[in-house]
């Protein structure tokens, strides 16, 4: 196998760029030109632009479990970390068949204080919502009136509403106003709640 076609491979595929990922095949293909060159594997690797750290880790990945080996692995991890487990799912099912008149939140508390294992509101909520077992809430229907039952005090024409205002002179020796009624009875209470102190 000569040099030039070796080239050619490599400015054809792109190799010996900088992160660039290959597939097993083409890991194979670079294991065997490395095997069968005559140059020693430092100097072909270079002239291939593939790292020799990456090449190693592959032959021995090679070595050990042949091409299949080289297939890529998923890089995401084969389970994640706070995923409650399919007993646990289980169980937290079961209680919400047994206990259906417990909320949400009442479930949570219930499992966690008998099964002693921590879940949350809303993985219960999560769980239950995905096996139909969350019942809508019931609304009432209610019919609007025509009018409101206790009539709002009136309004003046810039909107604001009329209040009842203080007379300044009484018509008569026992006529007092509605503000000033207001005023003795909050005095009487002061004076109770001063004199029992």
């Amino acid at each position: 196998m000569s040099l030039i076609w070796m080239f050619l491979r490599k400015h054809d595929r792109g190799w010996g760029r900088r992160r660039m990922r290959y597939p097993a095949s083409e890991q194979l293909e670079i294991i065997r030109i490395v095997e069968q060159s005559h140059l020693p594997a430092k100097r072909t690797l270079d002239q291939l632009g593939i790292p020799r750290r990456t090449f190693y880790r592959w032959y021995d990945r090679f070595v050990e479990g042949g091409p299949e080996a080289l297939v890529d692995r998923p890089s995401a991890p084969s389970r994640v970390w706070n995923r409650i487990g399919d007993d646990i799912q289980d169980q937290i099912v079961e209680m919400a068949l047994d206990y259906s008149e417990l909320s949400p939140r009442e479930l949570a508390v219930r499992f966690t204080d008998e099964k002693r294992y921590f879940v949350s509101e809303a993985v219960v909520y999560r769980l239950l919502k995905a096996h139909d077992l969350i019942t809508s809430p019931a609304y009432g229907v209610i019919k609007a009136a025509n009018q409101f039952h206790t009539k709002p005090p009136g309004r003046t024409r810039c909107g604001r509403p009329i209040l009842p205002t203080v007379r300044l002179v009484p018509d008569g020796p026992g006529d007092v106003c509605w503000n000033e009624k207001r005023k003795e009875e909050l005095n009487e209470c002061l004076a109770l709640c001063c004199e029992g102190a």
